[in-house]
């Protein structure tokens, strides 16, 4: 038995030379983050109070918008594994902040793991996978806005 504390959160940085409206427009979107290090097209479908966000390589994943104060603020709730439900899942926040014509930095909290109904080791596995994913996403996110 294993007697290592879970580990709540999850906080990463950046700092994007971009618009805020620009960045906004990206983060606002539910799931941009579910793709392979590059940012995809993916599709969004509502269905059943939530966006059901289908990536072709990973699958579909259930997020809701928990809270929305455009543009300096949006919170999702996502499960990380497409067969969990949103009632078992992370919350997922993004804090914008700098001028509107840039550079703005992007704050990207994921909390929650502590609260999942899984096994302890599944729980630290998701949160490291999670902990170098978001690093590997906010990374995306500067690549594909200052590229735009």
């Amino acid at each position: 038995m294993s007697t290592t504390p879970i580990e709540d959160s999850i906080t990463r940085d950046v700092v994007i030379d971009a618009p805020l409206a620009v960045v906004w427009q990206l983060v606002s979107q539910p799931g941009w983050w579910i793709n392979d290090g590059t940012i995809t097209d993916n599709t969004r479908e509502e269905k059943d109070g939530a966006v059901q966000v289908t990536n072709a390589t990973h699958g579909t994943f259930p997020v809701s918008v928990e809270q929305s104060t455009e543009p300096t603020h949006i919170a999702y709730r996502w499960a990380p594994w497409g067969e969990r439900s949103l009632e078992d899942a992370t919350l997922v926040e993004f804090f914008l902040s700098g001028e509107a014509d840039g550079p703005v930095t992007v704050r990207v909290v994921e909390s929650g793991f502590s609260e999942l109904a899984m096994a302890p080791e599944k729980v630290a596995e998701n949160h490291r996978e999670n902990a170098s994913g978001w690093t590997d996403e906010l990374r995306a996110l500067r690549t594909h806005l200052e590229g735009r």
